[in-house]
């Protein structure tokens, strides 16, 4: 399937996109706790994708992020960023909605939905 959209590089451009968005977003920007590029954030995502669709190798294991989603996620629900009430709480469904309108917003960007097989999956 990555073969069929052009390669792992779409996806890291979705990404790139995605975090353009999300970097802007009044509500999912206060679970940034690291303070790096959207570029940054979207290889990272864009590696764990394509190791889990598959088709290109194991981008997310060999860069040593193997194992670290849980962690991570762990660090957004208790980012500083986050209002002191709610920081510690895990994401909740307006989280999840804003996040995948987004994602799906840049996927668009990137002409991911003409590609059925993909969109259909995603």
């Amino acid at each position: 399937m990555i073969v069929d959209i052009g390669g792992g590089d779409v996806l890291r451009e979705l990404c790139t996109r995605f975090y353009a968005y999300m970097f802007k977003d009044q509500l999912l920007k206060t679970f940034l706790f690291l303070e790096d590029s959207q570029e940054h954030h979207a290889k990272r995502l864009g590696d764990w994708l394509i190791e889990n669709i598959g088709g290109e190798g194991t981008p997310w294991s060999e860069s040593g992020r193997y194992g670290m989603r849980q962690e991570q996620h762990y660090r957004a629900w208790n980012s500083k960023k986050r209002d002191p009430r709610v920081r510690g709480q895990h994401f909740n469904l307006t989280d999840s909605r804003v996040w995948q309108r987004l994602h799906f917003l840049a996927a668009r960007d990137c002409g991911l939905s003409e590609h059925k097989a993909f969109w259909d999956f995603y």
